[in-house]
């Protein structure tokens, strides 16, 4: 009759106050967790960079899951990675046909793999260590020209991904010659 119904609440429908509300609701969370925090964080460390406090104890302590693993000049690349994540999680949820998303989620991996290679964003070297004294950190010099563990690592899995997206939208757009059921067999 073309109501909707959540799956959890289905006494509340498309045609009920509470169903808006809750949809407003969700959306905002969503804003709030994908957009508004991870942009006061990325915030907080560029006026680190900015600073040159980056290396500091105190920022470590607050922020060092988001940039450590990452060279010097790429602190910024954790936001790089969340939103890849957020915009093929998008692209599965909202779009309406499979093989679009498919070619989308595609575009995205092939343009992340370009910046990937481009800044080669992992340290060469172990983690970064706290010095006592002074409260700044070592961390390993930028190389442009090695790819360390991480990059390696990092690239091959999307490569993979890539290649999963390409297959699944070549076997999504062929169709049987002679209508019948079975499986294609892709050989390659």
């Amino acid at each position: 009759d073309g109501n909707y119904a959540l799956k959890t609440l289905p006494s509340i429908t498309s045609q009920t106050d509470d169903f808006g509300a809750m949809v407003a609701y969700g959306v905002c969370g969503l804003l709030l967790f994908l957009c508004v925090i991870p942009g006061l964080f990325m915030m907080q460390l560029k006026k680190a960079s900015d600073t040159n406090t980056l290396w500091s104890v105190e920022t470590q302590a607050r922020f060092g899951t988001l940039f450590m693993r990452y060279r010097a000049s790429c602190w910024w690349y954790e936001f790089t990675v969340m939103r890849r994540k957020i915009l093929l999680a998008a692209i599965a949820i909202l779009s309406g046909r499979a093989l679009v998303a498919l070619l989308l989620s595609a575009i995205i991996i092939a343009i992340s793999i370009a910046v990937h290679a481009k800044y080669k964003p992992y340290q060469t070297g172990g983690h970064r260590v706290i010095s006592g004294e002074g409260g700044t950190a070592t961390h390993d010099e930028d190389t442009e020209d090695y790819y360390a563990t991480g990059d390696k690592l990092e690239l091959i899995c999307m490569a993979n991904l890539l290649f999963v997206y390409l297959v699944g939208g070549l076997s999504a757009s062929m169709e049987p010659a002679d209508n019948s059921a079975g499986a294609t067999i892709i050989t390659i």
